[in-house]
């Protein structure tokens, strides 16, 4: 964040003499996590109590077991179409069905 505020800041100090007027990028806010701001952006309160994550039902740690045995199962289906013909034959059985639909 400070090489991008370093940059905006270096572009506008290059760019604006001290005649023009110009709105800047960012200001610097000391309420802000960052320490800056967008003054085009409107500030909107947001109630911490929304940032809920998941399942209300699930802990947190059942939320990464499921994440990874998704992720596990989609990469050992891909795992498997690349090493078999599986998607040669679904292909073939797909083609074969919308035949016998349409004929």
């Amino acid at each position: 964040m400070d090489l991008i505020v370093i940059a905006v800041r270096g572009k506008s100090s290059n760019r604006l003499t001290e005649d023009s007027r110009c709105d800047l990028l960012l200001i610097q806010d000391q309420f802000s996590p960052v320490g800056y701001r967008v003054p085009s952006f409107p500030t909107f309160t947001i109630d911490p109590s929304h940032g809920k994550r998941g399942f209300p039902f699930l802990t947190v740690d059942y939320e990464v077991y499921g994440s990874v045995l998704v992720a596990l199962l989609v990469f050992a289906i891909m795992l498997s179409m690349a090493f078999t013909n599986w998607s040669k034959t679904l292909e073939q059985q797909t083609y074969k069905f919308f035949s016998q639909i349409l004929s």
